[in-house]
């Protein structure tokens, strides 16, 4: 990632920033760059099932099945001052992780929960979504979801389930595909 300078940031909104930068050859860039994201697999005890939710997204006016997850900062500017401070934010991801799952979905989390991978969306736009695990968990109905958010479904799925989900185009998030199918179903 580019660490753009907060200060230099010729457009910045809540939670979007645009940043210029130089490539290796001096050509001036426009990049676009959110805050990172999280998401959370409950797995059950020997990693042959996942936990995941039927949610509206407004973006694709359709539903689609994820993992539960958001954002790990509201807004651009906390978390660009965040990593000025020299903070780690796979702490951050472990937080945001357990209290997503239990907003979203309800679910409990028992153990901190263990980082699996990031993924790091580029060219144009960037925002890095870190992937985080639990064996530890509890579904409840104790579920706090955010005004707009509708979830509909929330329901465990074993791999070759959520293979046909993915085939199906009922699991439209590329980069958690990508990580599903590396970690799990490949």
């Amino acid at each position: 990632m580019i660490k753009p300078d907060w200060q230099q940031t010729p457009i910045a909104g809540s939670q979007l920033f645009v940043f210029e930068y130089a490539d290796v050859n001096g050509k001036q860039w426009e990049r676009v760059r959110r805050p990172p994201g999280v998401r959370l697999l409950c797995l059950n005890r020997d990693s042959s099932k996942v936990i995941l939710q039927s949610e509206y997204r407004r973006e694709m006016k359709s539903t689609d099945w994820r993992l539960p997850g958001g954002k790990m900062f509201d807004f651009a500017k906390p978390w660009m001052e965040y990593l000025e401070a020299g903070k780690d934010l796979i702490d951050m991801a472990q937080k945001k992780s357990m209290q997503e799952a239990q907003e979203e979905a309800g679910i409990i989390v028992n153990d901190n929960p263990e980082f699996l991978e990031k993924v790091i969306m580029t060219a144009t736009f960037e925002r890095d979504l870190y992937y985080m695990t639990s064996h530890n968990w509890e579904l409840t109905n104790q579920h706090a979801r955010e005004e707009g958010e509708i979830i509909h479904e929330i329901k465990e799925f074993n791999w070759s389930e959520v293979a046909q989900l993915i085939k199906n185009g009922e699991l439209k998030e590329s980069q958690t595909i990508g990580v599903l199918a590396r970690n799990f179903i490949l």
